[in-house]
């Protein structure tokens, strides 16, 4: 019984945990995949922010959050209830951290929006991590990643 509640209360932490993602990283199954390119204008380029959360953070935040909800439920339970209600305390706390972690862990990172002829029809855009630098009107290449999403490759050098 006591294996149970345990392996619940991990898995509840696992699975919040993996929600947090880059749209930078790429896992090893991903890799060396083709995928299909073609050139395109780059007509328009303006710097943004995009805001994400930080991977690391909230990782910390739910670990912690399930420490300190283990404590406070083992000592505040009932002797024949320690077991469970530490489980169900490092759940609560998990959740309550991940929670508090995707509030805390928000962070700018540059980015630009893209504006391109030559994929589709008409004027399209799209908005991407990257510095403005990196980027220039005139041809460049544009990656389709999948369905309804593309990326466009540097085409400029920062100085």
């Amino acid at each position: 019984m006591k294996t149970k509640y345990f392996t619940v209360a991990i898995l509840a932490i696992l699975v919040l945990s993996s929600c947090a993602t880059e749209s930078d990283v790429f896992d090893v199954e991903e890799l060396n995949i083709s995928q299909t390119g073609q050139t395109v204008e780059i007509l328009n380029v303006t710097s943004v922010r995009i805001k994400s959360t930080s991977k690391e953070g909230v990782a910390v935040a739910t670990a912690g959050g399930a420490a300190a909800g283990g404590i406070v439920g083992k000592k505040k339970s009932k002797d024949n209830n320690k077991t469970a209600d530490t489980v169900l305390g490092a759940t609560a706390g998990g959740v309550l951290g991940y929670a508090s972690g995707k509030l805390a862990g928000l962070v700018t990172t540059e980015g630009v929006t893209i504006s391109f002829k030559g994929y589709g029809r008409g004027i399209q855009t799209v908005t991407q991590k990257g510095k403005r630098c990196q980027f220039k009107e005139g041809q460049t290449l544009l990656i389709v990643t999948g369905k309804n999403r593309i990326r466009i490759q540097p085409n400029s050098n920062c100085d």
